[in-house]
């Protein structure tokens, strides 16, 4: 797991600078891809983030297309193009046509190679999300039509395969110049909702400035893990691992797995994956853990003690229960650095007194920037990441309804990921 050049202990280094050039650049993705891939690497995993000002006068501000581009959700009619998609009706999917997406300003349209199945979208009834959505965030497709003032070639272009994080915004903000596009003061989070079409369809749109090119080593089931493996690498970076950490991940989903893979690649000393399910378990190992325990006889801590490991120094919660969050902060010592990865839903008690005392670090971690989504393609090419197995099921877009039902109880299965093409 050596994707890191530069100092003697392997860790990433804080790219403010290239941060800034992107900035001044306004090149969009194709500049920041470039930026990112031949970036300067060395010092320590470390949260680069920062707070985006909003200029006091927004008059310069981009606006988001209007109801013509990809907000619609409609049934399809004899006079516009059509397509499938699975939306969200009576808190189950049904596969019906609708009409198909069109790009509006500083848009792609992409037609969905795969999209990955998140517990978010599981989750989606439940939270509120609303009848008429089409849901899925995690994906990787072809760029098939551009908005205006989009260039139809380049790295960007139609014919290029690409993911993107998912999100609609405006592109021209300080947070959208800074590669922060979530935190546009516009931002539409895709699959959320009917103003911004999910992956779950043949077709869907995206913010050019929020795409990037998929580099040809990286198949399409490795590629949709962009999104949940950029997540995990910002949970990382945000505990600030390094080489003289040991590293104890909490849940072996899509994130868990790819903290424990970055845990690995930026050289933790030991990495230990909790999950109660066999499959997920033996996934944890596939992807860089040096040991994986099973919580349920007894509890996390109990786990992890029969290991006769010492204290982990730095926990990342990507479980959302809250034993396994309650075990973890019994498990670090003096100085622990905690990250909450995962949503929890549902209230957590926690007793604090030993955290108090032992003076841990408390951190949460639940988006990313363009920057992860780069440094997570070039380790990806690179094979610095061993994520190949991760994907343990496609299927077709008409088997999506079931599987939706089902994959909301413990399944011996990795990440599903559907294939509206089939």
């Amino acid at each position: 797991m050596n994707w890191v050049a530069g100092d003697a202990d392997g860790r990433f280094a804080d790219r403010r600078a290239g941060r800034s050039a992107t900035r001044r650049a306004l090149g969009g993705p194709a500049a920041i891809w470039a930026l990112h891939a031949g970036g300067k690497r060395g010092g320590q995993l470390s949260d680069r983030s920062s707070t985006a000002v909003l200029p006091a006068d927004r008059s310069s501000t981009a606006v988001l297309p209007a109801d013509r581009s990809s907000t619609a959700v409609l049934p399809a009619d004899e006079d516009a193009d059509g397509m499938r998609a699975a939306v969200l009706t009576g808190g189950r999917l049904v596969v019906r046509d609708m009409r198909q997406p069109v790009p509006g300003p500083g848009q792609l349209l992409l037609r969905v190679r795969l999209a990955g199945v998140c517990a978010t979208d599981l989750a989606a009834p439940a939270a509120g999300i609303p009848d008429g959505t089409v849901l899925g965030h995690e994906l990787v497709g072809d760029v098939v039509d551009v908005g205006p003032g989009v260039a139809a070639g380049g790295l960007l272009g139609i014919g290029r395969r690409v993911v993107a994080l998912p999100v609609q915004s405006c592109g021209a903000c300080v947070a959208c110049l800074g590669g922060d596009p979530v935190h546009c003061p516009m931002a539409r989070i895709v699959g959320t909702g009917p103003g911004a079409t999910g992956a779950f369809a043949e077709l869907t749109v995206v913010s050019r400035h929020a795409a990037l090119p998929v580099p040809e080593a990286v198949p399409d089931e490795v590629a949709v893990l962009a999104e949940p493996l950029a997540a995990a690498l910002r949970a990382v970076r945000r505990a600030g691992v390094g080489t003289a950490d040991r590293v104890l991940v909490l849940g072996a989903g899509a994130i868990g797995l790819g903290a424990a893979a970055w845990a690995r690649a930026v050289g933790a000393r030991d990495v230990v994956v909790s999950d109660p399910l066999p499959m997920r378990r033996s996934l944890a190992l596939g992807c860089g853990a040096s040991a994986a325990i099973d919580p349920s006889p007894g509890g996390t801590a109990v786990a992890y003690r029969a290991l006769g490991r010492k204290r982990p120094t730095v926990v990342v919660d990507c479980s959302g229960a809250e034993e396994a969050l309650c075990g973890g902060i019994d498990l670090l010592g003096r100085g622990g650095r905690l990250v909450v990865a995962h949503l929890h839903t549902e209230p957590v008690r926690l007793g604090l007194r030993s955290a108090h005392f032992k003076e841990l670090t408390v951190t949460f971690s639940a988006w990313y920037e363009v920057d992860d989504f780069a440094r997570t393609l070039e380790a990806l090419s690179s094979g610095s990441l061993p994520v190949a197995g991760v994907v343990t099921d496609v299927i077709a877009l008409d088997e999506l309804p079931d599987a939706f039902v089902s994959l909301r109880r413990p399944t011996s299965q990795g990440k599903v990921a559907v294939d509206p093409r089939r």
